[in-house]
Order: structure tokens, then C-alpha cells, then sequence
């Protein structure tokens, strides 16, 4: 009986352990005085238009009533790599990179205020999609060491909720813009 109990433990624990290590979200909530649901939805339309290469196959789901808005991006996140034995730490002397992710988002709309949520979020390489939950890094610099390839790998995940920070205000300045009278 103490086998089954203590398998049984270690089933759900490493079940548990998986779904933590596996899942990467992104969640932002926007608050926005005095603008109904139709407003932010409207506006955040128009954001998504923008933002989007092409927001036609960028938007899967747009629904007003429910105040949906839902689709798959294609995303560069940017991220510096220290020039020279400056470590870790960021200096004047950075050379700026670009990796490549796709991911799940979700804007749901009430009346003052929204909520961006990002899910599913892989790094695009090649024709390869890389889980960012995974500590080693999936793929390799040209000829760089284990160790670079390592701290690539690191400053990249550590770079993205900064730069989807960025996205986001972008938003929040797009639905916060007064209308003007051209």
C-alpha cells in the first residue's frame, strides 16, 4: 500500500513539475478612465492593425459583444550582448540581436480596462519551434562556445517581457489618444 501512495506522490509531482517548467505567460492589465467597452475595443482594433504585419491572419477570434479579441503573432524581441569581457552586465559596449517568437494573445475588453495575455510562446528558429520553459539552450550560435551560447540563450528569455512591456504601451498610448478632428 506504501508503494502505491508514494508512486502515486511522485506521478502527480513530476505531472506538476512539468506543467510549471512547460508554461510561459505574459499577462498585463490596462486600466483606462472614463472609456467604455466599445471604445477600448474599437481603438484596440485599430492598435492591432498596426502592430501586425498582417492583422488579417494575425486576428483569429474578434468578437464584440463578448469583448474578444484573439489571434497568433509572429514577434522580434531584441536583446544586447556585452562587447568584450564586460560579463553579464550591460555596458555602452552591447551588440544588439534579434530572435524570433510566435505565441498565442488574448485581449479581453471591459468597460475602463483591459487584459493582454500572451500564452504558448516558442522561440522561432529555422523551421524549429523552442520551448522557453527548457534551461539549455536548443540551438547553437555559428561557432560559439557552450558558454556564449548559454548567455544568448539567457539575455534573450530575460529580454522578452521587457520588450512585450514595450508592446503594451504602445497599446495603452494607441487606446489613451484623443480623437482628432482632421
Amino acid at each position: 500500500m506504501k508503494k502505491y501512495i508514494i508512486l502515486s506522490i511522485l506521478c502527480v509531482t513530476t505531472l506538476l513539475t512539468h506543467a510549471q517548467d512547460s508554461a510561459f505567460t505574459y499577462i498585463r492589465i490596462i486600466k483606462l478612465d472614463s472609456l467604455n467597452k466599445n471604445e477600448i475595443f474599437d481603438k484596440t482594433l485599430i492598435w492591432c492593425s498596426k502592430s501586425f504585419n498582417d492583422s488579417k491572419s494575425a486576428i483569429n477570434v474578434r468578437e464584440r459583444e463578448s469583448g474578444i479579441i484573439a489571434g497568433k503573432a509572429y514577434y522580434n524581441s531584441d536583446y544586447k550582448i556585452p562587447k568584450g569581457k564586460d560579463s553579464i552586465l550591460m555596458s555602452k559596449k552591447a551588440i544588439q540581436y534579434f530572435v524570433h517568437y510566435h505565441f498565442d494573445w488574448l485581449i479581453e475588453i471591459k468597460d475602463q480596462k483591459l487584459r493582454f495575455s500572451i500564452s504558448n510562446i516558442k522561440l522561432a528558429e529555422s523551421d524549429k519551434e523552442y520551448d522557453l520553459a527548457t534551461t539549455k539552450p536548443p540551438y547553437g550560435f555559428l561557432d560559439q562556445s557552450t558558454s556564449k551560447t548559454s548567455l544568448h540563450w539567457m539575455l534573450s528569455k530575460r529580454a522578452l517581457p521587457n520588450n512585450l512591456d514595450r508592446l503594451l504601451a504602445t497599446l495603452e498610448s494607441e487606446i489613451r489618444l484623443k480623437k482628432s478632428d482632421w
